[in-house]
């Protein structure tokens, strides 16, 4: 019997996604583990089971490329697309640009509609499983991260819609809401006005 297969973004070394890579392979998957730069994925590369796959979430010609391949490999199906790529930057609401906060919910949000849409044959086709990394920031306040708290709460709106539209194609989508994770993004830069401080 083949491995069944999944697809996870956002593998930087000490992320949920680094971890999510070495729990899938030791349970037999073959794991395609993806950041924007193979480099930063640490050991995964030699690990058995995993292949290195540079991939951009918000670049519609990266998703295409990484399409066409896992296409060719696994045979037309993909049995897990697991999203856990993500961006945050802090500051203030009325501090936030629209460069950052596109930023923000390009890769939190319209990046994953995209990827969606494109691999969809692939998941439909192994009746499989969409995952999406979620945060409990979509429902709650903090003062700081008002985008970044609003694009998880559209994400898990369209996660809860997408499960009831392909739900009829066998295909299970799967939200998971995580807590405080000790992971680099919690270490990320602060949007400061033009001129602060940090």
């Amino acid at each position: 019997m083949p491995k069944s297969t999944v697809l996870i973004t956002g593998c930087t070394k000490g992320s949920i996604g680094y971890s999510l890579v070495k729990e899938f392979a030791g349970h037999n998957y073959h794991v395609y583990a993806t950041t924007r730069h193979i480099q930063t994925m640490g050991d995964l590369g030699s690990i058995p089971n995993v292949t290195p796959l540079a991939l951009d979430v918000t670049s519609r010609e990266s998703l295409l490329m990484a399409h066409a391949r896992i296409t060719k490999e696994a045979d037309g199906r993909l049995d897990v697309l697991y999203h856990n790529a993500g961006y945050r930057s802090l500051g203030m609401a009325v501090e936030t640009s629209y460069n950052e906060a596109f930023r923000m919910f390009n890769a939190n949000l319209f990046g994953i509609i995209e990827m969606n849409q494109i691999f969809a044959d692939l998941v439909i086709a192994s009746k499989g499983k969409i995952v999406f990394t979620g945060s409990v920031s979509g429902y709650t306040p903090h003062p700081s991260q008002s985008v970044y708290n609003s694009s998880k709460a559209a994400l898990e709106l369209y996660a809860r819609t997408l499960r009831i539209e392909m739900k009829p194609f066998g295909v299970r989508v799967i939200f998971v809401l995580t807590g405080a994770v000790n992971t680099g993004m919690s270490v990320e830069r602060l949007n400061l006005p033009p001129g602060a401080k940090p």
